[in-house]
């Protein structure tokens, strides 16, 4: 998994180490069932789509469906990670996890980063009750940026977290909820599909 790096007395990641992720990807159930809806519902709403798990105080990207890669502020891909707290998808994930989890990651946020603040952490609470009472959570914490995100949670499968985005955006209310109902209605076709099989 490392190759040595002589001149430098040090180690790196060697390719193998991306051979397990193209695996993993390729090897997912999950994937392979919705990431070919994800693409499909991209280029239908002209917005990005994209589905993340957590692996501890972080979101990954298991896949990540850039409308237009372009105008993109940033790129995202598979295998990113991006704090819970912050995002979307982190704080649909912690709606979708049991309390007793929730609050110890919570607690983990405080002891991390000075920046988890009491005005944070109440952000975070703020989209949890969104999540519970509209299906979807807003969160804007890149500039110009709007996501939206809702929990997968199905019997036998880990807790994923599923967003849309956009980019280069003024960001509003109305906003929010145009894209949260779309999100909402591709979400339950999602659990649908992932449910069947």
């Amino acid at each position: 998994m490392l190759d040595e790096v002589r001149h430098q007395r040090t180690y790196r990641l060697a390719a193998s180490v991306l051979s397990i992720g193209h695996a993993m990807r390729t090897g997912s159930p999950v994937l392979n069932a919705i990431g070919p809806m994800m693409r499909a519902e991209s280029a239908k709403r002209r917005l990005n789509v994209g589905l993340a798990t957590a692996d501890r105080t972080m979101m990954v990207y298991l896949e990540s469906i850039r409308y237009s890669p372009r105008a993109a502020l940033r790129n995202v891909v598979a295998g990113q990670q991006v704090p819970m707290e912050l995002t979307s998808l982190g704080r649909a994930y912690l709606a979708g996890i049991a309390e007793t989890e929730r609050e110890r990651l919570l607690k983990l946020f405080k002891r991390r980063n000075s920046a988890a603040t009491k005005a944070l952490l109440a952000e975070v609470r703020r989209s949890i009750s969104a999540v519970e009472r509209d299906g979807y959570c807003a969160v804007s914490w890149q500039p110009a940026v709007l996501a939206v995100a809702t929990p997968i949670v199905l019997p036998g499968l880990p807790v994923y977290a599923l967003n849309m985005s956009l980019q280069n955006v003024d960001r509003s209310a109305a906003l929010a909820n145009e894209m949260g109902a779309y999100l909402n209605a591709f979400a339950a076709k999602c659990k649908e599909v992932l449910a069947g099989g």
